[in-house]
């Protein structure tokens, strides 16, 4: 989402807390303030993971960069997610613009 967000607690954020689960916080109504986090798992079929480590946290300012806790512009390591027929990354670029490739599956930390 890309609102006006400036300040690190209202910028849309994607947290990984291990192979299966992650949660989305976005701020949906405009009023400032990110909503209530909505968490999802993968499916549970063999090899459906992401790799760790974990947790992994995502924030993404006003332009769908990612910056750190310190609202520094940053590019984050791929993320690779995978299935029983291969993986894949998801690179973030810098100027806010994200690439699925083919990857090489890792065994993810459990």
């Amino acid at each position: 989402m890309r609102r006006n967000a400036r300040d690190i607690n209202q910028m849309a954020q994607v947290r990984v807390f291990n192979r299966r689960f992650y949660s989305i916080a976005i701020d949906g109504d405009n009023d400032g303030q990110l909503d209530v986090p909505l968490v999802i798992s993968l499916p549970e079929e063999p090899g459906v993971e992401i790799s760790g480590p974990f947790p992994k946290n995502y924030i993404f300012d006003e332009l769908g960069q990612t910056v750190d806790g310190q609202n520094q512009r940053m590019t984050p390591p791929p993320m690779i997610v995978g299935n029983g027929s291969g993986a894949s990354a998801i690179k973030f670029s810098d100027d806010g613009k994200i690439v699925v490739v083919p990857a090489l599956k890792a065994t993810a930390a459990r």
